[in-house]
């Protein structure tokens, strides 16, 4: 999130027009394009994030926050950490161990993805085959690729890979003037 502005122990970030779970809350799920572009930016963010050993520890659409701009913002680190430390908390449905590890950030994301495509959360434990995620409502090129991550371990940027389409586009953001559902953020320096 961009700094706004900032004074001695204040810091103001931009607001969020929306969140992933704002659009699906009003659509009810993503195109495949859709669902790419969220997965492949997500990813991309995890990317910089693991890369200097923070694990997020709570991806999920309510956490990816979507910008007047068309971009894409990672959100919530309260329940982040370094790689390895103890997991304070994290999304119940998300597959996560008790010490913080990136994989987990990654099968939260492809949660999130199965989300977006299907409409709905699912258990990302279960091996899905694309025959069923295309059942349940996945786009069929997608249930394939989805099907694939469910089966192997992937870093994020391998998962980003993974879904690369040339028509990967984030969703446009929900009316802005919904019940402040994504407020602005303002942190206090102690």
């Amino acid at each position: 999130m961009p700094l706004v502005d900032h004074d001695d122990d204040t810091l103001v970030l931009a607001a969020a027009r929306c969140s992933v779970a704002d659009v699906l809350a009003d659509r009810g799920r993503l195109s495949a394009a859709e669902t790419r572009g969220v997965v492949i930016a997500a990813a991309n963010a995890l990317v910089r994030c693991h890369g200097h050993r923070v694990v997020h520890g709570d991806i999920k659409p309510a956490n990816l926050l979507l910008s007047g701009d068309g971009e894409l913002w990672l959100a919530d680190f309260d329940a982040s950490g370094a790689t390895g430390d103890d997991r304070t908390r994290a999304s119940p449905h998300r597959g996560a161990g008790p010490v913080l590890r990136p994989v987990d950030d990654v099968t939260a994301l492809i949660s999130t993805a199965l989300e977006c495509a299907i409409g709905h959360p699912v258990d990302p434990s279960v091996p899905w085959s694309a025959l069923q995620l295309t059942q349940l409502g996945c786009p069929a090129d997608l249930a394939a690729e989805l099907a694939v991550a469910l089966r192997r371990t992937l870093s994020a940027a391998a998962f980003a890979s993974l879904l690369a389409r040339d028509d990967a586009a984030l969703p446009s953001p929900s009316a802005p003037n919904q019940a402040d559902r994504t407020p602005t953020v303002e942190f206090s320096v102690i």
